[in-house]
């Protein structure tokens, strides 16, 4: 509740309100004084037009004092009472709004009214003490409309920052939600059209449990993801999302492949023998990528497709390629080439934030993903 009032008091400063209200009081204080008059009453109700004329984008709110000037000229006025005032609140709300060439414009505009038209003979050595001081007077409200405009300003940029931070957190989850759910699920569907079709009780209750598992699995990574959203700060949960699902290159490698081993097809797998090393940010991010690239394979092969997964080492370099066949309801235009939809996209979004490298094609009814990473590996 204090808070809402803060809020609301500091949107209630930022529009002028509280110049014009001070302007006002001080328009009544004049009042009191004996050399109140109907013009000289009216040059600082001029004056204070200028502050909600300061929100228009051209410079407007220089015209009032430029007609406190025409007023004073013609005689309808002949003294400014506390017009100085208004105008040193029209430089700090100026200020306070970044308008600082306006600003300069209403404090020299003030100047040669009080030194120049109103003061109705050549400027003295006498006066200079009252010009520094009215010069002082505007340098301390355009100072404090700087400080109030840095104030504004950063606490604008924590809100841009705040809505940025947020929007990057909803795409993280809805890049999340397909990486991992819509994974599970696509795999959890070919699952049960295999066991539709399988004869064999024994291999049918294996399949049902593979399905069960794999259900089991994507309701704990969403409690898990729940968990993460409800425990870590929000800049946290930008840049380390997802951060709990890291394992080895080679222990995705092995999932994956019983994957397609349970989806009923045949895989040819080419590894040398080494633990390859990389951070835990870089392991989530290769995880959620390969599973992507798997999860296409299983979705857009002919049944029992032979699959290749192959790693290979090239210079600092570690190359882990994906090549699966492509259905033949491709060619009907049922369904779209595997490369230009979400999954794709994040796998690559995913792989050139660890300085890696996504090359896919499809090319002679072949699907074909190489990932490139900078590596560290040791012999096993």
């Amino acid at each position: 509740m204090k808070k809402e009032k803060l809020f609301s008091l500091l949107r209630y400063i930022d529009n002028g309100s509280l110049e014009c209200i001070t302007s006002l009081f001080l328009i009544t204080l004049s009042l009191t004084m004996p050399a109140i008059g109907l013009g000289n009453f009216g040059i600082q109700v001029i004056a204070l037009s200028m502050i909600p004329l300061i929100n228009v984008r051209f410079p407007v709110a220089a015209l009032p004092l430029a007609l406190v000037a025409t007023v004073w000229l013609n005689a309808w006025a002949d003294h400014l009472l506390l017009t100085g005032f208004i105008v040193y609140l029209a430089v700090e709300y100026a200020t306070s709004r970044g308008r600082f060439a306006l600003a300069l414009i209403l404090g020299v505009e003030w100047i040669l009214i009080a030194y120049g038209v109103a003061l109705e003979r050549p400027l003295e050595a006498k006066d200079s003490p009252s010009l520094i001081t009215e010069i002082l007077l505007i340098l301390v409200a355009a100072g404090t409309g700087a400080g109030r405009w840095k104030i504004l300003s950063e606490r604008k940029q924590r809100a841009i920052t705040q809505q940025e931070i947020i929007k990057k957190i909803r795409t993280d989850i809805a890049h999340y939600l397909h990486d991992s759910m819509a994974r599970s699920l696509a795999i959890m569907i070919v699952q049960s059209k295999l066991t539709e079709l399988e004869p064999d009780p024994k291999k049918i209750q294996e399949k049902l449990n593979s399905i069960a598992k794999i259900g089991q699995e994507a309701v704990a990574d969403l409690h898990q993801l729940v968990r993460h959203l409800v425990v870590e700060e929000s800049a946290e949960k930008a840049t380390a999302f997802g951060a709990w699902a890291a394992v080895s290159i080679h222990d995705t490698v092995n999932s994956a492949i019983q994957l397609l081993v349970d989806a009923g097809h045949v895989v040819s797998f080419d590894s040398r023998k080494k633990n390859y090393k990389l951070d835990h940010i870089a392991e989530t991010a290769f995880a959620l990528a390969f599973n992507e690239a798997v999860c296409n394979a299983i979705k857009h092969s002919p049944p029992k497709a032979n699959v290749t997964i192959r790693i290979t080492e090239k210079a600092q370099s570690l190359q882990i390629l994906v090549m699966n066949p492509i259905g033949d309801w491709h060619a009907n235009g049922e369904s779209a080439i595997p490369g230009v939809g979400i999954g794709v996209e994040s796998l690559t979004r995913r792989i050139r934030n660890i300085k890696g490298q996504v090359c896919v094609t499809s090319l002679q009814g072949y699907w074909k993903v190489v990932i490139s990473l900078p590596l560290k590996c040791e012999d096993s």
